[in-house]
């Protein structure tokens, strides 16, 4: 059994969102920003995950439909290989109006003619200095600021941990103890089967989110191992061991479990 080398993208910087634009009439989201790695990254607006159109280490292309109301939002990019590795971005949506038509330059009036230099004026007399005035009263208190955005907390994480064969009823991959609060949670499986047929790997939070990969078989045309990602939010009222199980037909897997620990889930 071998895995193959991970792809270029994990000797990359750190992630980084520099921008985020929206085509209103496409219903997409276009992210700028740097090390979104060659792996398929993942990316979330307000805890909604959004279908990628396209990406590339400094630009990701993503689905926006139906487009959010006006507000501001939060808006999560993880590498789809190491996805410990991410970024927050506020995105403001309907505060800002489109930009107006330039309107044509006037004509230049004539330049008018220079007037005579005046005498200089005598000095005047240094006046007095005045008395202190009294101190003014306290003014009113301001109004309170804005709420500042999502502040980000400590991560926990597991792995990477390897299983060599998931077959039916599979395994608990991987697991953590979180204390109670607001989280992100990130899942990667690096996978491959030793079938000569196609097979699926399924993986599944105990919180409920599922995800499914389809593996190519010894006979396929590809026998790159495949990657499986799922990342979602959730909120823990009390101290909580989140458990990933996955089970797939003579499937071995890599697996990291990571929790980023956030100050609320909006």
């Amino acid at each position: 059994m071998a895995f193959a080398c991970p792809p270029a993208s994990a000797q990359l910087g750190r992630l980084l969102i520099t921008d985020a634009t929206i085509d209103f009439v496409a219903h997409r989201i276009t992210i700028t920003g740097q090390n979104f790695g060659y792996s398929s990254p993942n990316v979330m607006l307000n805890n909604s995950a959004l279908p990628l159109v396209s990406h590339s280490v400094s630009s990701i292309v993503a689905t926006l439909n139906p487009i959010p109301n006006a507000g501001t939002y939060l808006l999560a990019v993880a590498d789809g290989f190491n996805p410990i590795d991410f970024d927050l971005f506020d995105v403001t949506i309907g505060t800002q109006g489109p930009q107006g038509i330039q309107g044509i330059q006037g004509i230049q009036g004539p330049t008018g003619p220079q007037g005579a230099t005046g005498p200089q004026g005598p000095q005047g007399l240094q006046g007095f200095q005045g008395n202190q005035g009294s101190q003014g009263s306290q003014g009113p208190q301001g109004p309170q600021g804005a709420a500042g955005p999502a502040g980000i907390g400590p991560a926990t994480v597991s792995g990477p941990l390897i299983y060599s064969n998931l077959t039916a009823p599979g395994a608990d991959v991987n697991s953590v103890s979180l204390s109670p609060g607001s989280y992100l949670l990130i899942f990667t499986a690096v996978a491959q089967t030793l079938s000569f047929d196609n097979q699926n790997l399924d993986c599944n939070f105990s919180t409920g989110l599922t995800g499914r990969i389809r593996l190519n078989g010894l006979d396929g045309p590809d026998g790159f191992p495949g990657t499986l990602s799922l990342m979602a939010p959730a909120v823990f009222g009390s101290q909580t061991t989140l458990t990933v199980h996955c089970s797939g037909y003579e499937i071995s897997a890599s697996t990291t479990l990571a929790a980023i620990q956030v100050s609320a889930i909006h």
